[in-house]
């Protein structure tokens, strides 16, 4: 519905010279004896009036490089250029712009470093930059999921493609994908020896791992449903420190050359969560039962994907699982 304007009645009525007020004849000459000598127009032509001397006048300003029209004076000046007018590069290196707006869309959209939760391996992870498969930019898939999404194998129950399972996290009491990190270890594992400082050389973080394991063999994690064999909540056996230390040192002496290859894999026993325990429990329970029959990373998935209920993994198992004696073939 438009709403109409009445026209302002301009019967007997001037234009000031100097604000451009429509005032009425009779008193024209009086407004613009005072308007001239109080009042000036905005120097930069928006028609805005301001008295002369004043402080909103100094403080008022335009943007020579678009149509922004700003009250804060130098300071809201500075700010506005810096926020539109000065060049920013994403931290992808990919993406230049002046814009803080511009940046920000391209952070939650195509940048490569977005965080997304995978799909196919549901990892939090960074999207990648855009696949080039034609296929995948119409589903919206970026560099990981174009990836993980290709990983298959032959389906032993219909002889068709199913995805193969991620790689399990590098700590052995886990049963997480790994994530990206220097040892290999999901996010939950990771998180712990997580530092801001720069450690070039990894010498930081293995102290760090071997300041936990020491820990976990000395005072344990104090958690009764505890079942890591290296912690004493679990073995009742605490060590005292210069035992602890003899032990500690050839599970971590390989660690260095580990960390310093481009895809690490190494050995370590940490304390995990009482539902990350519970699981790997019957998984393993699942795995003796098959008599080897399936890998442990299927019995996992099949204990996950059916509520932690041993016989309907089972019967997962038999359906969607391939086991060990026959050909798996990946494409």
């Amino acid at each position: 519905m438009e709403v109409e304007v009445e026209e302002e009645d301009l019967t007997g009525k001037e234009q000031c010279k100097n604000c451009h007020a429509w005032v009425l004849q009779r008193t024209l000459v009086l407004h613009e004896g005072f308007c001239l000598r109080n009042n000036i127009l905005c120097p930069w032509g928006c028609g805005k009036v301001f008295k002369k001397d004043s402080q909103e006048l100094e403080d008022h300003w335009h943007c020579d490089q678009c149509d922004y029209i700003g009250e804060g004076g130098k300071e809201g000046r500075e700010k506005h250029l810096a926020y539109f007018h000065t060049p920013k590069t994403c931290s992808c290196t990919h993406f230049t712009t002046d814009s803080y707006e511009a940046l920000s869309v391209h952070k939650r959209t195509t940048c490569p470093e977005k965080l997304i939760t995978c799909r196919f391996c549901h990892i939090l992870c960074a999207q990648g930059p855009m696949s080039l498969d034609p296929r995948d930019r119409l589903l919206g898939l970026h560099a990981h999921e174009s990836y993980c999404g290709s990983r298959t194998i032959t389906c032993q129950k219909f002889k068709r493609q199913q995805q193969t399972l991620p790689p399990a996290c590098c700590n052995r009491n886990c049963i997480r994908p790994r994530t990206k990190n220097r040892l290999s270890f999901c996010q939950y594992c990771f998180g712990p020896f997580w530092i801001t400082e720069d450690d070039p050389k990894n010498a930081k973080l293995i102290q760090r791992v071997a300041r936990k394991l020491h820990s976990q063999l000395t005072t344990g994690c104090g958690n009764a449903w505890c079942r890591n064999k290296i912690c004493a909540s679990f073995t009742n056996d605490p060590k005292d420190a210069t035992t602890a230390a003899s032990l500690l040192i050839p599970m971590i002496k390989g660690l260095p050359r580990e960390l310093a290859s481009s895809n690490p894999n190494p050995e370590l026993y940490l304390c995990v969560d009482e539902t990350t325990t519970r699981k790997k429990f019957l998984a393993e329970l699942l795995e003796s039962e098959s008599e080897g029959k399936y890998e442990l990373g299927w019995c996992i998935k099949a204990i996950e994907t059916e509520n932690e209920d041993l016989d309907r993994a089972k019967s997962w198992l038999n359906q969607n699982a391939p086991t060990k004696t026959r050909n798996t073939h990946f494409i």
